[in-house]
């Protein structure tokens, strides 16, 4: 969404790319990979912090941007390689999509975490305040959890009492799981 470089050191708030203050953006990204990543931004996340609803055409353009990426990778890198998306996707429909693009050996690990605990750790990510987490909680709403039937998904629940190395053991226990073929 922000055109940084995947594939350099990870900035502190896990953004991923060169230093905290200057992250290393990719260049020469096509117009219309900008406007629909803007978009995204500007139509879709915005609108979801102030409470109002998105049409999902907005999310499917860049959905179908993100899946490209990561088949564009996959060519160039060739066979053998695993990809890490961190993207917080908001609905069933656009994981759907996702799954739709990237193939049956998806696999998509949906954090199902109140709004206020989620609030409260993204602040002290960013090394904000306590008190702004009460700020944040506009961003941690119209999230969708994962369901049953949704195939290869994984819902992971975040309690107050899981730590950050807890909840990465969950998922890595999922990804475990699926390479070893013993469930999804």
């Amino acid at each position: 969404m922000f055109h940084l470089n995947p594939y350099t050191d990870t900035v502190p708030n896990g953004a991923g790319g060169g230093t905290p203050l200057l992250p290393e953006r990719l260049k020469d990204l096509p117009a219309e990979r900008i406007a629909t990543c803007k978009r995204a931004l500007n139509e879709g996340f915005l609108k979801i912090v102030h409470g109002r609803d998105v049409p999902f055409s907005i999310w499917e353009d860049f959905y179908l941007e993100l899946c490209a990426d990561v088949k564009r990778e996959r060519e160039r890198l060739g066979p053998g390689w695993n990809f890490v998306v961190a993207q917080a996707v908001y609905t069933r429909q656009a994981r759907d999509l996702i799954r739709d693009q990237l193939g049956p050996d998806l696999s998509l690990v949906v954090l199902d975490v109140d709004k206020e605990l989620q609030a409260e750790r993204l602040a002290g990510r960013f090394d904000m305040p306590a008190s702004a987490a009460s700020n944040l909680m506009k961003v941690c709403q119209g999230f969708e959890p994962a369901v049953e039937d949704e195939p290869r998904t994984f819902d992971i629940k975040v309690t107050r009492d899981k730590t950050v190395v807890d909840v990465l053991g969950e998922v890595l226990a999922c990804c475990i799981d699926v390479q070893a073929g013993t469930s999804g």
